[in-house]
């Protein structure tokens, strides 16, 4: 009830009760045991959370979760696929680049060199280039107003 009365709120409080118990009683062994059904599952479950929290009514929840899981044949990829894609292409590019160990190697080793200041003076910049970037993309992006300010 702190977000509001409506019905995806409390669903969505359902939705993690439900899950903890699952959690607790049936799936832990399971998630122990690998790491990368871990990370799945947890992105499968916060991405769900998310779309619940966010949409209003119970029907647009049921069809939002379909269309994810395409259960209402809905292509794969399509004119609006494409046009994210290639919208957001410089931020998947930044993104794969630093969800790999590379770019730690490269920065360890040229630490380990004489070219460290080079490495000093650029990690800062680095973040505030990151920072207006990832600041442009989101208001690029559409109006999005703070999230309370719908209660």
């Amino acid at each position: 009830f702190w977000h509001g009365a409506s019905w995806n709120f409390i669903i969505w409080g359902l939705y993690f009760g439900v899950l903890l118990v699952i959690e607790k009683f049936l799936l832990k062994k399971y998630i122990d045991k690998t790491k990368i059904f871990k990370y799945i599952y947890t992105i499968i479950i916060v991405i769900i959370s998310f779309l619940i929290f966010n949409t209003e009514g119970v029907t647009n929840i049921i069809t939002s979760i379909k269309n994810m899981f395409f259960l209402n044949n809905i292509p794969l990829i399509g004119k609006e696929t494409i046009y994210y894609f290639k919208s957001n292409l410089i931020l998947f590019i930044i993104s794969i680049i630093g969800s790999t160990p590379l770019l730690k190697i490269t920065i360890n080793k040229i630490k380990g060199s004489k070219l460290k200041i080079i490495i000093d003076v650029l990690e800062p910049v680095t973040y505030i280039i990151l920072l207006i970037l990832v600041t442009s993309f989101l208001i690029d992006a559409s109006f999005n107003p703070f999230l309370y300010f719908r209660f």
